[in-house]
């Protein structure tokens, strides 16, 4: 079968297209076809090896998944595990989508409803689960988020679309802040106020924090009930300052070193919350439960994939550089063969 590959870390340069032997599904596991998989900013940074800290994780000198992808829509190619051959499933993998077929655990695969198309789906796994546990963190809850009002920082990707979608599902009125090329887009997703803001660049002195402030998009003293913090490039004294009483700030991502990433940051925020949990972090898992509420929320028109770029198997490489360079707005997906005929429900 044919599979993008790569034997050292490294930009989009590095894959290959090779052909490698089919994967052997053991016991717990399920055979997929993938028919589209979606492409992740975590399929970038392993790709790279970036920050150096994950290669502990996942490889010191090349990844130990040699193929990339996580977010796999396709077709059951053998029986078991209460799957039988041609259902259509949506799954979280740890890599090996961006192939012809993927082995993945039975627990992270869920049925794809026939009224919702695989390419679709495809765009759901990492991104919509990651935004379903930062409002979670949050507290913008369906039982908690009415009337609240929520922050989404750097409003323009994946994350951001679904949490964006998520929240005012749930009554919340929601403020996104993004780059300027892609206010009209996220205004379109449903945002009731979108603001422009290429950069938030960090005050050195005092002179840069009097600048900074007059170009923020945020007016001083606005206040938040929770905040989504996918930029990641505001101060966590700054993240504390903007919430409400009781508010909550939820840490998708964060920059940092080279080596350790957002890992500094990550240790602030604990030690900044040792008293109250206002700033918490977002550790998205792979949960069956929660995949099943997001295809199930797609299949009844409450939740929408914005998917505003979609390549084809071929385009690999391209599709990677593209998320890795922050040029895609919403969601980008990979197309590897074309949909399967639909089952007649008549």
């Amino acid at each position: 079968m044919r599979a993008w590959t790569q034997d050292t870390y490294g930009n989009a340069s590095v894959l290959t297209l090779a052909e490698v032997a089919p994967p052997q599904p053991k016991a717990d596991e399920v055979l997929i076809a993938p028919v589209a998989v979606g492409v992740n900013n975590g399929d970038t940074r392993v790709m790279r090896g970036e920050p150096l800290l994950v290669r502990l994780f996942f490889g010191l000198n090349r990844p130990a998944v040699a193929t990339r992808g996580m977010d796999v829509a396709g077709t059951i190619e053998t029986a078991g595990n209460g799957f039988a051959v041609g259902d259509r499933v949506l799954a979280e993998t740890a890599g090996g989508g961006f192939a012809e077929l993927v082995s993945v655990a039975h627990s992270r695969v869920v049925r794809v409803p026939e009224n919702v198309a695989l390419h679709t789906a495809a765009a759901l796994p990492v991104a919509a689960s990651t935004a379903f546990a930062a409002l979670e963190a949050a507290g913008v809850t369906d039982e908690a988020a009415s009337g609240r009002r929520v922050l989404v920082l750097g409003a323009s990707g994946g994350v951001a679309s679904y949490a964006i979608a998520l929240a005012l599902s749930r009554g919340a009125h929601v403020t996104a802040v993004c780059r300027e090329s892609a206010v009209e887009t996220v205004r379109s997703w449903g945002a009731q106020d979108v603001r422009a803001r290429d950069s938030h660049p960090r005050a050195r002195d005092s002179r840069d924090a009097l600048a900074c402030a007059a170009n923020d998009p945020l007016a001083p003293g606005e206040r938040f009930d929770a905040i989504i913090d996918i930029a990641g490039d505001r101060t966590l004294t700054e993240l504390r300052s903007r919430l409400t009483k009781g508010g909550r700030a939820a840490l998708v991502s964060g920059e940092g070193s080279r080596f350790f990433g957002p890992v500094g940051r990550i240790l602030r925020s604990v030690f900044l919350s040792r008293r109250s949990a206002r700033l918490v972090l977002v550790a998205q898992k792979s949960n069956q439960a929660v995949l099943t509420e997001l295809i199930t929320l797609v299949a009844d028109g409450t939740l929408v994939p914005r998917i505003t770029r979609t390549v084809d198997f071929a385009e690999v490489p391209s599709a990677l550089a593209a998320v890795a360079r922050g040029e895609v707005i919403g969601k980008s997906v990979v197309s590897v063969r074309a949909e399967p005929a639909q089952k007649d429900t008549k």
